[in-house]
């Protein structure tokens, strides 16, 4: 796989997809990199470049990913607020992609974006999350990789902030989890697989009347080429 970089509008990373298995996550990001600064917003994607890519086996299991990726494609479903280019306040409902097109014979998978959603892959300047596609691959279990996208936009900082509902809510958080298994489950090993990734990194629990209210993650912060060369 060669260094390929990954770069979506933010607004990418407040939509639910805790409904994506590891792998199907995988398959989104990688379409992402067909899609970046894609002016036609269409992209014929091979199931042999998806195998390479995604060092998936065989082609069969690409192909059964594919299928059960595009099943649930039609559940990305949300609310986008922005400003336009005429600078009026837009609130926008609907899906990013309009047709998912699987070519069997072809072995081939097919994206059409809506025009709508054209801004978040398209002439990005601010407000973007960006990282390589290999790096994002290799970590292992969804929870992690949620973390990793949040992570990767406030790495010039080192700060990220969320509320305990939002959290539970992006990272797709099982309703029988307590805040205690949260921390057990979800926290404590994605911090343990990102770590040498995101320098320092930890987790802070911010609680009102004993009741936690916020998480807060506090990492090394990184520069725009998500390395720490500023520190040598």
């Amino acid at each position: 796989m060669s260094n390929e970089i990954i770069k979506y509008h933010n607004d990418i990373n407040l939509i639910d997809l805790n409904f994506f298995s590891q792998r199907e996550l995988d398959f989104l990001i990688s379409c992402f990199w067909y899609l970046k600064e894609n002016e036609k917003l269409r992209a014929e994607i091979s199931f042999y470049d998806l195998k390479e890519k995604l060092k998936i086996e065989r082609i069969g299991n690409t192909r059964e990913i594919a299928i059960s990726f595009a099943k649930k494609i039609k559940r990305i479903v949300e609310t986008y607020e922005f400003i336009d280019e005429n600078n009026h306040k837009i609130t926008l409902i609907g899906n990013i992609f309009n047709t998912v097109k699987i070519d069997e014979t072809e072995e081939v998978l097919i994206l059409q974006i809506d025009e709508d959603f054209e801004y978040l892959f398209n002439k990005l300047v601010n407000n973007y999350t960006k990282f390589e596609l290999e790096e994002f691959v290799r970590i292992n279990g969804k929870y992690s990789k949620i973390l990793y996208k949040f992570l990767k936009q406030y790495k010039l900082t080192g700060y990220f902030k969320i509320s305990i509902e939002q959290f539970r809510e992006l990272f797709g958080v099982p309703s029988s989890y307590k805040n205690s298994h949260i921390s057990e489950r979800i926290i404590n090993p994605s911090i343990e697989e990102l770590k040498d990734i995101f320098y320092n990194l930890n987790c802070k629990k911010i609680r009102k009347k004993r009741k936690i209210t916020h998480l807060e993650f506090i990492f090394l912060p990184q520069t725009k080429n998500g390395d720490y060369d500023i520190y040598k």
